[in-house]
């Protein structure tokens, strides 16, 4: 699985081949054929493997983050999520990839982001109740924040971790902590 994550990386998921993931782990192509039955069950076990890291922490996450308040408790929430798109940034960029070709995938991508997006509803639902984003339609403004975010994560990460350093990271999460807060604090 890590040198089909390099290898989507490094040549798209639509062109990558098996026998370059086979040489990228320094296997033959019959011993990809020993885990997987092709490119596109490489790609679901990358899926599920996202879903047994992050399955876990969802209820204690959804549970602490729907009535964050202050800027803090904001960049937290966007650093979990850059933390996780960056952990798993080969298999988001392939299942984008994927999901432009294959319906099968194309849900698979549309779950996960309505996943995020569900987590912004709530969470500026809670905002609402404390009197602010009255007047933002819920619905439209968790889909652009969702969008924007995994958009601008999905930017800086492409390269594979090289388009940004430490110091751009920060950049980045703050950028993304200023605008966030802007929203959730607008009356």
């Amino acid at each position: 699985m890590e040198a089909g994550r390099r290898v989507f990386v490094r040549d798209g998921y639509l062109n990558a081949e098996i026998s370059e993931i086979a040489k990228e782990a320094g296997k033959s192509n019959g011993t990809f054929y020993i885990y997987f039955e092709n490119k596109p069950a490489l790609l679901d076990a990358m899926i599920e493997e996202f879903y047994a890291l992050i399955d876990p922490r969802f209820p204690a996450h959804d549970d602490q983050w729907y009535d964050a308040s202050k800027a803090e408790d904001w960049e937290e929430i966007l650093k979990n999520m850059w933390t996780t798109f960056k952990t798993h940034s080969a298999m988001f960029q392939a299942l984008y990839q994927a999901s432009l070709v294959d319906e099968h995938f194309a849900e698979a991508y549309a779950k996960i982001r309505n996943r995020t997006r569900i987590d912004f509803v709530n969470l500026i639902k809670a905002r609402q109740k404390q009197s602010f984003c009255r007047s933002l339609n819920v619905e439209y403004v968790a889909t652009a924040m969702e969008t924007m975010i995994l958009y601008c994560m999905n930017e800086w990460l492409a390269k594979g971790d090289k388009s940004l350093d430490r110091r751009g990271e920060k950049k980045a999460l703050s950028a993304l902590t200023a605008i966030f807060g802007r929203v959730m604090s607008a009356g």
